[in-house]
């Protein structure tokens, strides 16, 4: 987090308050000149709609709310699979309502409500840089209401180029540093079951509370890759762990 625009970031995630910086859509155009990957909310669209961000995109919020239960991941038109939680029946969530231009814009994760679809991520390319729209629940709690394989495929888009990232439950957390450490910690009242993602092939973990080396899991094929996908993802080592309730494990990777 950081009070001024990060130019330097290959990624950008510009949150609502964002919007707050009168000169925010030319900084966005600019990086996205520059080859960035740029990452707004619902609701910073809401708040620069009418304010120069349609020469970029043209996303616009109706609006309108839809109460989704159903959740597709994929790219291109007809392609996806589902992104519900078989093991829980998780309520409806209300997101607002975009409007964009298809084969202009494409949805990579839907929600699905009678038949009619809503994006829950959307991108665009313009000039040398990409740029997304996270669709936020309207009462922004309801992030944690959203399926595990929605939360983390929108970890796997936001989190691109980030050393490490967590395929978990919602109330499961990460904390990064920059010497090749960080947390997981759990605020659920069960054991949660957690694969931690790190940027490259045949890398380790050290568990830095006991010393022990966690072995990486074998390689799985990967179920969406006979869809199309906005990028290909470079190869990552997975670790299952399991954080116990109320706790947390802090580790460091190794080569």
């Amino acid at each position: 987090m950081t009070p001024h625009f990060p130019a330097n970031a290959d990624t950008i995630l510009l949150t609502e308050e964002a919007g707050a910086d009168p000169d925010l859509v030319p900084k966005v155009e600019a990086a996205l000149k520059a080859g960035k990957t740029v990452i707004i909310t619902s609701g910073l669209l809401r708040r620069l709609q009418d304010k120069g961000i349609r020469d970029i995109v043209e996303w616009n919020d109706t609006g309108n709310i839809a109460a989704v239960h159903d959740f597709l991941n994929g790219f291109g038109a007809g392609n996806g699979i589902s992104l519900n939680d078989a093991a829980h029946d998780n309520p409806a969530v209300l997101f607002p309502e975009i409007h964009f231009y298809t084969n202009d814009s494409w949805p990579i994760i839907r929600g699905v409500a009678h038949d009619k679809g809503f994006p829950i991520m959307l991108m665009n390319h313009y000039s040398k840089g990409t740029i997304y729209l996270l669709n936020i629940p309207e009462n922004m709690g309801d992030l944690y209401s959203l399926p595990q394989p929605v939360l983390s495929q929108i970890k796997k888009y936001v989190q691109q180029d980030f050393p490490v990232r967590i395929d978990s439950p919602a109330k499961v957390a990460l904390f990064a540093y920059d010497n090749n450490s960080f947390v997981v910690e759990s605020f659920l009242p069960t054991g949660a079951k957690v694969n931690i993602s790190v940027a490259g092939a045949g890398r380790h973990l050290r568990d830095l509370t006991s010393g022990a080396v966690v072995e990486a899991a074998a390689t799985v094929e990967n179920p969406m890759a006979h869809f199309r996908h906005p990028y290909s993802e470079p190869p990552r080592s997975n670790f299952p762990v399991t954080i116990a309730p109320h706790s947390y494990q802090v580790y460091r990777i190794e080569n």
